[in-house]
């Protein structure tokens, strides 16, 4: 049934209560079917067209009221608890930069530090007042937009001992660039999923081509862990049984190519004191010797440890200060994805669940490899550890990562809630107190 001006007037006055200018769509919707199928229900009692939308727009309640109401309902919620942690951890990382950089600081390391603290609140400020949205708008160009600046980026960066340095890390946005592709492909059976799949192998081998081994299978995991998660829930509308091993046959026999060519350096990796398992096996011998608290009896030996600032951060606080500050600052980190992983299970928003798992796949898993490269598990330790470790790009991509987290997490609620489901009414209605009971079928005067 269509509606006319009394109605389109009342949910004007109500959009025009609502600050958030987001949300005004989604409520104008939401309003406009409440009262077309109201509307409808009193037609079916017998009244006039007229008539009936007078009385079901009446019966929604002075306009200005509702809208007030629905402006304190439909307004983005900040993060606060997030913030707190996510400042928490940067002061950590800049003490550790200080206490590693001593009093004397020739080289301007700790500076650099500090400005990319600077830039990359300024970066987390506007990360966080955009719309995420925009990943589902215009995915694909997004997607060759990114991959073009990356490359670029990438070229003009020197190649140091075969490793790509500040360029690839931009990678690190890549799953919550990816999140927007699949959005885009859901519901487009096999041939979305292979389309997905398909760019999720470019940015994953690009990454690699950029001289950042690590980094790859960081995202290739994330993007994985994204498109399987939609398999499952049924989102491409393929069948599990089939899409999934559509997804991990082709990875696993990457993995098994690649773990033939280095399969004795892998093995190193855990007993050797030469080579590859070099850093670990040092790693082992000076955590050994940490304290509880305090200096342990294998400090004097940290130089042992190159990159100490980038790499090893987690090791010199270990064996410089303690385990107790150690599971401290652990302890930050644990309370700060858990709370994430909390706030993204809650979204209601299609959108906002796939980029924020995608955000967060990605930090959780880069501080996994971290945590196991510093102590001792295995050499994972060429990427960085967020907000913590020395590295001017890296933090102000963190903090930018960190900062559209929080963007999701402020507006996903209000992501295009599902309208009012428009019925027809059923034979037996009741409305202000009256019982009808309709006996023959209803012709739409506007047919």
């Amino acid at each position: 049934m269509p509606h006319t001006a009394r109605m389109e007037a009342f949910v004007k006055t109500v959009c025009d209560q609502v600050r958030f200018k987001r949300a005004r769509a989604a409520i104008a919707r939401e309003l406009m079917d409440h009262m077309r199928d109201q509307k409808q229900a009193y037609c079916w009692q017998g009244l006039e067209e007229a008539q009936a939308e007078k009385k079901a727009v009446e019966q929604m309640g002075d306009p200005v009221t509702v809208g007030m109401q629905m402006d304190l309902t439909h307004r983005p919620k900040p993060q606060w608890g997030l913030f707190l942690l996510t400042a928490a951890l940067l002061l950590v990382g800049i003490g550790l930069q200080g206490a590693l950089f001593g009093q004397w600081d020739p080289s301007g390391q700790l500076s650099v530090t500090l400005i990319a603290a600077a830039v990359g609140v300024m970066g987390m400020a506007g990360a966080y007042f955009t719309d995420y949205t925009v990943l589902a708008r215009a995915p694909l160009a997004i997607y060759w937009i990114f991959l073009a600046v990356a490359f670029f980026h990438v070229a003009c960066m020197p190649i140091v001992n075969g490793a790509g340095q500040r360029g690839t890390l931009l990678f690190l946005l890549f799953p919550a660039v990816f999140s927007g592709v699949a959005f885009h492909f859901r519901q487009k059976g096999y041939g979305g999923l292979l389309a997905s799949y398909g760019l999720m192998a470019l940015g994953v081998l690009a990454c690699m081509r950029a001289f950042n081994v690590r980094l790859g299978f960081l995202i290739l995991i994330a993007c994985l862990l994204l498109l399987t998660r939609m398999v499952i829930k049924g989102q491409f509308r393929v069948k599990k049984r089939w899409a999934l091993p559509l997804l991990y046959l082709p990875v696993a026999a990457g993995c098994a190519v690649f773990a033939w060519g280095y399969w004795g350096r892998l093995m190193t990796a855990f007993s050797s004191e030469e080579g590859f398992g070099y850093l670990t096996t040092v790693t082992r011998q000076l955590i050994s010797g940490a304290a509880l608290v305090g200096p342990g009896t294998t400090a004097d030996s940290l130089a042992r440890l190159p990159e100490l600032d980038t790499s090893y951060v987690l090791t010199f606080l270990i064996v410089k200060f303690g385990w107790i500050p150690f599971l401290l600052v652990v302890g930050l980190f644990a309370a700060f994805l858990g709370y994430a992983v909390f706030r993204c299970l809650r979204q209601t928003g299609l959108l906002a669940r796939m980029t924020s798992m995608a955000i967060l796949s990605t930090l959780l898993f880069e501080t996994l490899f971290y945590l196991a490269a510093n102590l001792g598990w295995m050499e994972l330790s060429t990427l960085p550890l967020p907000l913590l470790s020395y590295g001017g790009t890296g933090l102000v991509l963190h903090m930018v990562l960190i900062g559209f987290l929080l963007s999701v997490f402020r507006c996903g609620s209000l992501e295009g809630p599902a309208p009012y489901v428009s019925q027809k009414p059923g034979r037996v209605q009741v409305a202000d107190g009256v019982l009808s009971i309709r006996l023959k079928g209803y012709r739409d005067s506007s047919r």
